[in-house]
């Protein structure tokens, strides 16, 4: 009976190498030329790791672009040191970046605040590229909604939204990066900006909320009905402006095809 060792023990000891430094596997490698088996394998642990930071330079391309390449490969390795990837794909690795960044001392690596922001905004466009297909509302299928069932009307959004609150400008860094413009310089809010992030068609698209509406979507989030919507906004407008300012918003969210389906509370018997 051979005693190699089996594809799948191989696998796992190339994993255990790699990702742990496990020294199991280096019995199964030969010399060659005189290369010792610890320096082979180091090939395939720095190409892993290479591949990581490649993959996150990809995701979060605009920071890569704010710190610099060098800057921003020794920051993604700390990362990766601190967070070795527990996923399958790749493209889930940077998934506590920002989160990281947030912890981090604001003299190490350059982590202050606004990058964990920036992280934390290119994820979320990530997030929402990748977000499942669905049915979009068109204006017509409101038109035949009855005027005694509007307050039971309730709005199902579509999987491709985010919302971030954002203390620094961020949107204006991708912005800036996507117009190959040079970077603009740093502001922060003490009070945060809500933020919408959603896909139409292939395109991701963003813009600040007014207070009233990040309310008004945040509760049609949870499942409030259209009557629960417009007393959402009773904090920010007199009880004859809500009805109109619901309306706009309704339309306005339609437009931006951010609903994917209407329902009804059942009407008690």
């Amino acid at each position: 009976m051979s005693d190699a060792p089996s594809l799948l023990r191989l696998q796992r000891q190339m994993q255990a190498r790699v990702l742990h430094g496990d020294d199991t596997l280096l019995v199964q490698i030969a010399d060659n030329a005189g290369v010792g088996a610890t320096r082979r394998a180091r090939v395939y642990e720095d190409a892993y790791r290479l591949r990581l930071i490649e993959a996150l330079g990809n995701d979060f391309a605009v920071l890569k672009a704010h710190l610099g390449a060098e800057r921003f490969e020794a920051l993604a390795a700390s990362y990766l040191a601190d967070h070795p990837s527990r996923y399958f794909s790749m493209r889930h690795v940077g998934t506590e970046l920002s989160a990281w960044l947030s912890r981090h001392p604001v003299d190490r690596l350059a982590a202050q605040p606004h990058c964990a922001e920036l992280a934390a905004f290119e994820w979320a466009q990530g997030e929402v590229f990748d977000a499942a297909d669905s049915n979009i509302v068109v204006l017509g299928d409101i038109a035949g909604v009855p005027p005694e069932a509007w307050h039971r009307l309730r709005l199902q959004l579509k999987p491709a939204i985010r919302w971030l609150p954002l203390h620094g400008n961020a949107p204006a860094f991708v912005l800036a990066h996507s117009n190959d413009a040079s970077m603009p310089a740093m502001t922060w809010r003490e009070e945060p900006i809500m933020w919408l992030l959603w896909r139409r068609g292939f395109d991701v698209y963003w813009r600040a909320l007014e207070s009233d509406e990040a309310a008004a979507l945040s509760v049609a989030r949870e499942g409030a009905n259209f009557g629960e919507i417009c007393a959402s906004l009773c904090a920010w407008h007199p009880d004859d402006a809500v009805a109109l300012r619901a309306a706009s918003l309704l339309k306005l969210w339609i437009s931006d095809e951010l609903i994917a389906a209407l329902d009804f509370d059942q009407v008690a018997p």
